[in-house]
């Protein structure tokens, strides 16, 4: 059935099926959470999150200044590394340059960054780059923090000359070859699965 095909295709394009990659705090394991954010970051593809909303209905953003996040406010995700210690941090981008998480692991937390543990995120491949304190905007916080105070992750996955959209034009024809009966309907235009690529 060319919906099934259709369903199909836009998994394997995005991760997940109508093409919408949120992935929602509520709906998957802190594990599982943790795992996509690291394999979008691995490959580059840019990440967003929103602070939860202190009450239902806000339609304002709003400070806390005892936590230094912005409620119902739009992040960007930079970095996620997991320490030596155990400690899995996401590295986030408040878009104001200033404002940051004050909790565990903020910027000025001397207890937990010691010099080794700043060496350690500096290296990383996905940590998000070397610390930075001062007020920019950009802090690392703890994976059970971030998930209780924001709301879910939505990624795009783009093509960075690493071959991939290479591997997805591949898999589309795979598709189409399996479901022989189906015409997929790709960017709106019908196609024969003979020649089901849309590129």
């Amino acid at each position: 059935r060319p919906d099934d095909a259709w369903a199909q295709v836009m998994e394997l394009l995005t991760g997940c099926i109508g093409g919408h990659c949120y992935i929602g705090f509520e709906d998957h394991t802190p594990e599982d959470v943790w795992n996509q954010m690291c394999t979008a970051l691995t490959y580059k593809w840019p990440i967003t999150t929103g602070c939860k909303e202190t009450e239902e209905g806000q339609l304002q953003e709003q400070k806390d200044v005892e936590s230094g996040l912005v409620h119902h406010h739009s992040y960007s995700v930079l970095g996620a590394v997991e320490m030596p210690c155990g400690d899995r941090l996401v590295r986030v981008r408040n878009p104001w340059g200033m404002f940051e998480w004050q909790g565990k692991w903020a910027d000025d937390d001397t207890e937990n960054w010691t010099v080794e543990a700043k060496e350690f995120v500096a290296s990383d491949p996905i940590g998000g780059g070397e610390l930075v304190a001062r007020n920019d905007g950009t802090f690392f916080m703890p994976l059970q923090d971030f998930l209780r105070e924001y709301r879910g992750l939505e990624y795009c996955r783009i093509d960075n000359g690493d071959g991939l959209w290479q591997q997805y034009r591949k898999t589309v024809q795979e598709a189409a070859a399996l479901q022989r009966d189906a015409t997929l309907i790709l960017a709106g235009h019908p196609m024969e699965p003979a020649n089901a690529s849309p590129y």
